[in-house]
């Protein structure tokens, strides 16, 4: 628990040292803070820096434009970690030296993350106060930031769409579903509420000539449907990524298509209540980017 006063600044082309609290720095080039346990080299930014010094911990926020972090492992030699990390446009960093660091489950230290796993923080750290001092300024620039009643309301379910290449196993393991052409792709699924999220269903539509249709889904470990559930619940902050196969008609080879996908999903059910299976703070924000795929069979030496 901080003790002291927090404030929060607005600096611009200085280098700085943190000691305790939080920053912010906007329109700052070349701008280096110093704490106990990194270096945040700012290029071009608008974000934030916060330390606690009982703890040795930083929290680096990136907003908008990118910055370099330098984690620091060994407080007594003064040794950092032996890579930079880039952190960029809506992501954040936490750190602390060897023997300091308490990871949190599921949720990396000295690697970037979304703003959208930030939720994850709030039973570790007292972040709060902070945050909502950070949101206020950030908004105030038209920034995204993540509102206190977000990080400490109710489950909100999101799911981003990623490309991922086509491999030998994944063949293998579709080889008996002759009446189909696959493309592999990443759906990665954050909880950005503050309550955990639990077991849910995700369902993938694909539209092509033929139209838009539910789709032939399958991830390893669960039969070829079209959908598949999570395993456990997902924590305040929580992230779970499925690598999968979406299956379009053989017919439609050669063809071009583009992919959705829906997290908490009662597609196909024929009773269900309002919001699925999870209550969450917003009901509308449950559907993918769009992903354009070409459907291709692609084949490999024997």
């Amino acid at each position: 628990m901080i003790k002291k006063t927090q404030f929060i600044f607005i600096f611009q082309y200085f280098s700085s040292c943190l000691e305790e609290g939080s920053a912010v720095y906007r329109e700052c080039s070349n701008h280096l803070v110093t704490t106990g346990s990194g270096e945040f080299q700012m290029l071009g930014t608008w974000a934030s820096a916060t330390y606690f010094p009982d703890q040795r911990l930083s929290i680096f926020i990136v907003l908008q434009g990118e910055a370099l972090v330098r984690s620091i492992t060994d407080i007594d030699r003064h040794e950092f970690a032996p890579e930079e990390v880039v952190l960029t446009s809506g992501q954040f960093l936490y750190t602390a030296p060897d023997g300091w660091l308490e990871p949190i489950p599921g949720l990396a230290p000295r690697q970037p993350h979304s703003l959208e796993r930030l939720p994850a923080l709030l039973p570790a750290f007292d972040i709060l106060p902070y945050f909502e001092k950070i949101g206020a300024l950030a908004r105030g620039e038209d920034l995204y930031f993540p509102s206190p009643e977000l990080l400490t309301g109710p489950p909100d379910l999101v799911i981003h769409l990623e490309a991922a290449e086509l491999t030998e196993e994944d063949q293998a393991n579709v080889k008996p579903l002759t009446d189909f052409v696959f493309v592999s792709m990443y759906a990665i699924i954050n909880n950005q509420g503050g309550q955990q999220a639990d077991i849910f269903r995700v369902s993938v539509d694909g539209t092509a000539s033929d139209g838009t249709f539910d789709r032939l889904y399958f991830v390893q470990g669960q039969e070829p449907w079209n959908w598949i559930f999570t395993t456990e619940p997902l924590p305040p902050g929580g992230q779970v990524v499925f690598r999968g196969l979406v299956g379009f008609p053989s017919s439609l080879t050669g063809q071009n298509a583009t992919i959705t996908a829906i997290v908490d999903s009662c597609s196909g059910e024929e009773t269900f209540v309002a919001g699925c299976r999870v209550s969450e703070q917003n009901e509308d924000n449950n559907l993918s980017n769009p992903l354009d795929v070409h459907l291709s069979v692609i084949s490999f030496p024997e």
